[in-house]
This record gives C-alpha cells, structure tokens and sequence, in this order.
C-alpha cells in the first residue's frame, strides 16, 4: 500500500464513538434503625494497655430505674475498656 492509499483509507474510516464508562450513582447510606443497636454486647474491644484488640468480660456495676450499667474489663490486665447500659 502506497502512502496515499493509507491517507485514503484513515480518511474515509467512520471515527468510533468512545465506549461509555459506567456511571458511577451515588447512594445514600440506608437508614440504621434506632433500635437496632440497643441490646448490642461488646466480645472484643481494643485495650490501650495491651495495644491490641482484647476479649472483655461485662460486669454489672449499678441497677438503675432507667437500666442496668454494666462495665467491660479487659481478659488480660483488668483494666476497665467502657459502659454500656441497658
């Protein structure tokens, strides 16, 4: 092929369209219940002493009119990781 006839042939070639790109949709998260959390319990939390994620055992520390406040100690040095209520 001669150099006029490659012109000729890109010349008359349709040019293609560009391939669409997926389109990204954004979502609102879904609504979390309010009551969806409420009778969560904590099996590891993270201990600062210990510097890693540690198994807690829940202590009850008060009886309360509004609930029950229960305290989480860490398995490992028994130091208090947080409170939950019930």
């Amino acid at each position: 092929m001669s150099e006029e006839d490659i012109r000729h042939f890109l010349s008359s070639r349709k040019p293609t369209p560009p391939t669409p790109r997926p389109r990204m949709v954004a979502r609102r998260p879904q609504a979390v219940a309010p009551d969806s959390y409420k009778n969560f319990q904590a099996s590891h939390l993270f201990c600062p002493s210990c510097k890693k994620a540690m198994p807690v055992r829940e202590k009850l520390l008060l009886v309360l009119p509004g609930g029950d406040l229960y305290d989480y100690l860490c398995t490992g040095c028994g130091k208090s990781l947080g409170t939950r209520r019930t």
